[in-house]
């Protein structure tokens, strides 16, 4: 309330948008209370505690990745197998290019945080599909 204060926009607030953590739900709340009290709040606090977009798609795409853990730990393991020395490595260039299958682009290794990492190596093992089956 304080920074709304000093912004001079405590009454001008419609809708707050943070992402899920208690102490964020608990300044909301908070908030909330002081600007019902002033007879500032809008919409009757229908829309005023929003969940960030992002965070909710993140929680979404991490249950989903969760239902094909197995997989992904099978090919995130497989990938570091093959990363791990540099003799793999040419040997899985060189079976690529006996199996005419394009070398520009490089396996990807995630961390398993940050989904897009998770879905630049699923991307890379699907195009290197072929060449893992002969490998294993």
């Amino acid at each position: 309330m304080e920074c709304l204060l000093k912004c001079g926009i405590q009454d001008k607030i419609g809708t707050i948008t943070l992402e899920k953590a208690s102490n964020n739900d608990r300044a909301a709340t908070i908030l909330m209370k002081n600007l019902q009290v002033k007879g500032k709040l809008h919409f009757k606090g229908l829309f005023y505690h929003v969940r960030c977009c992002a965070h909710i798609l993140n929680f979404v795409v991490q249950e989903g990745l969760g239902t094909i853990d197995s997989c992904i730990s099978n090919i995130r393991e497989g990938v570091k197998y093959l990363k791990k020395t540099p003799s793999r490595l040419l040997k899985f260039g060189e079976i690529a290019m006996s199996l005419g299958i394009n070398t520009l682009g490089s396996l990807s290794t995630d961390v398993k945080t940050r989904w897009n990492l998770t879905h630049q190596m699923l991307d890379s093992a699907v195009h290197y599909n072929r060449l893992l089956k002969v490998m294993h």
